[in-house]
This record gives C-alpha cells, sequence and structure tokens, in this order.
C-alpha cells in the first residue's frame, strides 16, 4: 500500500460507499426472503476487505468485533472479521521513514540502518529491523501509521452506522457497550508508551525463568508511536522446526505456554488478549534441548479486576472438580448467568463449563482423544467444534444479551491458548499439573 487514509473526509467516504453497498445488499435480500447465513456472510466480506484496505482503527476495531461476533454471528461470516488479523498489507516504506525521522529526530534517526522490507505489518503499524551503526545492535522497531489514532472516534461512529444499514448485528443486541468497549481498547493500543510500560512489566516477570525470551525495550528509540525492542530470533510454532521436535520437547513448551497463561490471570491480574500465533515464536536450543517461548507484542494487555479474577478463579476450580452447583454459584457471580434464568440454561451453562476442561480431567467424556498412554491430544480433539456446538444452542434457545466484557477478553484468551497447544501438537496428562498449579493461587 503506498499510505493509510488518515483524513476524516475520505475514510468517511469510502465507508458511506461501503454503507451503499452493503444497505442495497441489504434491501435485496430482503425482498427476495435469500437465506440469512448466506446473506450475513456475504455482507461480512465486503465489510472485512473494505477494513483491511483501511487500516487503522476500522482495522483493529473489526478484529475487536470478532471476538463479540462469537455471539451473534454465523462461524462463516465471523471468519471473515477474523481473517483481518492476518491479512494486512504493509504500508511502502516511503510514509515509513518520514513517520520514523518525525519521531525521532534526524539526527538520532541517522544513528539507525534500518530495512526497508517490513518484518510484519497489522492494523495499526508495522514491524522494522533496524541496526545501531554503532554498536552493531539489532533491533525491532514497531512504527505506528500516520494519523491513525486521529479517526478512532469517527471511526467507530461511521463503523456502527455500516453494520447498521447492513442490517449486521439484531436489534435485540444492545451494542453501545462492546463499541465503547472497542473504542477503550483503541485508545489505549495506539499509545505505544503503555506497550512499552507493559514490555517492562513482563520482561521483569520473566527474568530468571529459562522456559521465556521476552524483548528488552529500547527507552532511545521509542516514543508514543514508536516502540524499538532488542530483536529476538526465532521461529514459528508451526514451523517444520518445532513440528519435528519430540514430543517431550513440545511438551515443555506446550507446560510453559499454559503456566505463562495461569501466571498471567491469577498471578498478575492481567490477561494478553491478542493471543494469535503471531504473537509467540519458539527460541531452540539445538544442544541443551530446553527450547524457549519468545513473548511479543504487550499493547493488548488488560487488568482483571480482582474480585472477577477470584470468580473466575473459583468458576475453573469447580469446573475441574465437577461441582455443578458451585459452578452455577461463579457463573452467576462472573456474569454468565442471572439468577432468574431458567434452570435448562444453568444445566447447560455447566455442560459447557464441564466440556472446556475436558482435556484436564481424567473423568471426562474426552477418552477418545487420548492416546494409549492415555494422554490428551490437543490436535486431533474437536472439542472446539463442539463448545462452538453448545454455544449455538444457548444462542437459539434463549435471547441474546452482551456477555461481561471481560469475559470476552477471558473467553478470547482461552481460545488462543487452545489454538496454540492445538498447533504445537501438545500432548499431556495435565490434571494433576493443572490442579497442582491451581492449588498455589
Amino acid at each position: 500500500m503506498k499510505r493509510v487514509k488518515t483524513g476524516s473526509f475520505s475514510r468517511g467516504l469510502s465507508l458511506a460507499k461501503l454503507g451503499l453497498k452493503t444497505g442495497a445488499t441489504a434491501a435485496g435480500n430482503y425482498l427476495t426472503g435469500g437465506d440469512q447465513d448466506e446473506y450475513l456472510t456475504k455482507q461480512m466480506k465486503t465489510i472485512a476487505e473494505e477494513l483491511g484496505q483501511l487500516k487503522g482503527s476500522l482495522m483493529k476495531a473489526g478484529q475487536g468485533l470478532s471476538m463479540y461476533g462469537e455471539h451473534f454471528l454465523p462461524k462463516a461470516a465471523n471468519d471473515f472479521l477474523k481473517s483481518l488479523q492476518f491479512e494486512s498489507p504493509p504500508v511502502d516504506w516511503e510514509g515509513i521513514e518520514l513517520c520514523i525521522e518525525r519521531e525521532l529526530g534526524l539526527s538520532v534517526f541517522q544513528e539507525l540502518e534500518i530495512e526497508e522490507k517490513s518484518l510484519a505489518s497489522a492494523s495499526l503499524g508495522q514491524v522494522h529491523k533496524a541496526t545501531n551503526k554503532k554498536t552493531g545492535e539489532v533491533y525491532a522497531m514497531k512504527v505506528q501509521y500516520p494519523g491513525v489514532e486521529n479517526a478512532i472516534y469517527s471511526d467507530i461512529k461511521n463503523l456502527k452506522r455500516v453494520l447498521s444499514i447492513a442490517k449486521i448485528i439484531p436489534t435485540s443486541f444492545k451494542t453501545d457497550k462492546l463499541f465503547d468497549e472497542v473504542k477503550e481498547m483503541l485508545i489505549q493500543e495506539t499509545d505505544y508508551r503503555i506497550e512499552k510500560d507493559w514490555t517492562k512489566k513482563v520482561y521483569e516477570w520473566a527474568q530468571g525463568d529459562d522456559r521465556y525470551v521476552v524483548p528488552k525495550v529500547i527507552d532511545k528509540y521509542s516514543t508514543s508511536k514508536i516502540l524499538t525492542t532488542t530483536y529476538i530470533e526465532g521461529v514459528k510454532v508451526d514451523s517444520d522446526n518445532v513440528q519435528s521436535l519430540p514430543k517431550e520437547e513440545k511438551n515443555r513448551l506446550g507446560y510453559a505456554f499454559l503456566n505463562n497463561y495461569m501466571e498471567e490471570l491469577f498471578k498478575y491480574q492481567v490477561v494478553q488478549t491478542d493471543p494469535h500465533l503471531g504473537n509467540y515464536r519458539v527460541q531452540l536450543d539445538p544442544v541443551n534441548k530446553k527450547h524457549k517461548l519468545v513473548l511479543l507484542d504487550f499493547g493488548a494487555m488488560r487488568e482483571v479486576p480482582k474480585s472477577y479474577g477470584e470468580s473466575y478463579l473459583g468458576m475453573v476450580k469447580a469446573s475441574l472438580a465437577g461441582e455443578k452447583e458451585n459452578i452455577i454459584k461463579y457463573g452467576t457471580e462472573l456474569g454468565y448467568l442471572k439468577p432468574e434464568d431458567p434452570q435448562e440454561l444453568k444445566d447447560i451453562y455447566v455442560e459447557l463449563c464441564l466440556m472446556i476442561q475436558e482435556p484436564f480431567s481424567d473423568r471426562s467424556s474426552g477418552d477418545s482423544f487420548r492416546n494409549n498412554d492415555g494422554e490428551y491430544s490437543f490436535k486431533d480433539t474437536d472439542l472446539p467444534k463442539r463448545v462452538a456446538q453448545k454455544g449455538t444452542t444457548i444462542a437459539k434457545k434463549f435471547p441474546l444479551r452482551a456477555p461481561p466484557k471481560e469475559s470476552i477478553f477471558l473467553d478470547r484468551k482461552l481460545g488462543g491458548t487452545f489454538v496454540f497447544l492445538s498447533v504445537l501438537g501438545f500432548e499431556a496428562n495435565a490434571e494433576s499439573w493443572m490442579n497442582e498449579k491451581l492449588s498455589n493461587f
């Protein structure tokens, strides 16, 4: 891409055209009585393609909405929103170079040799490899696209209007809190000083633990629009190098991932809410076989209120122990259930919780996904499909309502954890490990 549209007029015009197009599709579907799932999928494909080109807060808002879309969109339609996490063409070097020079100043900018080809590109910015000409140190420089923070409020307003015109979100589903949450997320993620502070905190947490590597912030080359850290070599979890590792070595990485997830949530009361595979690498150790998990990108860190975290921990423990009454108790405290809900809904919710903990309980119904050693295979299980079907049952049988905002990010983190373990090929009997770990919180 030559540049990102940053003017409110040009972005508004693009969305106005999108509104006309999706509005016409909505009218045509109403007149012909077409298939609703097919219609929503077509609309989301159109919207996702435009958001991917506009980048900035619109694209990030689309990614944020994909978390909520699980609750009111068909899977195929929501998958188009999710695709925004992975399909983001980089912006040409000329515009990025000007941004770096303006942020750092010419003299500091000239201290660096920066590769013009980006290492990665996303909705709000892209990453370039840089070398300190004097010291030879190698950095990863995350540069925000110019002007994206100025468009947040108008982008959210216009996106809400487009989704309304396109008749994507059911009228019974209240969206004000949803869009406020997405807006808050965007404001946080466009201030790289916040991400810098979180990166420093996680770096400190990881010190002395040979399971993790976290990049170190380079303050001199960081601003509110640029975040520069040490560059860390690593390979993706789906690479041949990782996939060919012996099971015990992959399992060490799997337990490290689980440990990070649980300590993040229950020890530090925060959650990294963007757990897609691109935010993790594996640093291979061919000699000692102690491969390390590389943790990247802390722009989407969210603090979890202490009381909410305590109830969430209670629900996890109750699910593992099969304590149905306590599952309902904590589910109500968390806002998943209401006291006046019918017993049928509560029973389905209990079934859902017991299903989710299946990989960590010998008493579960997941025996068909265990190997000859009794180890649960995250790669072979159809658990995500069954969980999605149970969620669909709840949505169809009972009135839609917005889930508690904390649960959105926690559910997303849990889903991302499962995806990582599945891609890794994690096979383990983790019940005793899980119970021991939970007893520490």
